[in-house]
């Protein structure tokens, strides 16, 4: 049986910020699959135009049970604040649990 869920993070920036969210990602993100080896995550850079010149990245964690979605949430709440204290609204984010179907 494969893979259930996907959490996906979208983050929306100025390119002008790239590398410095890229720099957060990897010390946070790096950090908790360090603690969570049985978790993995991909990040995605949305190649199709984005409204005002944006970039967009997608992390995604691929998820076989609700309970790893509830560690992965938990790691976000924490994190995902302090990437507001870094960059106030200059970064936004949203979040969607995708359930796989067929």
């Amino acid at each position: 049986m494969g893979d259930s869920f996907i959490l996906n993070v979208s983050f929306v920036m100025p390119p002008v910020l790239v590398d410095e969210w890229e720099a957060w990602r990897n010390k946070e993100i790096d950090k908790f699959l360090m603690e969570n080896p049985c978790l993995k995550s991909e990040t995605f850079e949305v190649v199709s135009e984005q409204p005002g010149g944006n970039a967009l990245f997608s992390v995604q964690w691929r998820c076989c049970s609700l309970e790893e979605v509830k560690v992965i949430d938990k790691f976000l709440s924490s994190a995902l604040p302090g990437l507001s204290l870094l960059f106030g609204d200059r970064v936004n984010h949203f979040s969607s649990l995708m359930k796989k179907v067929g």
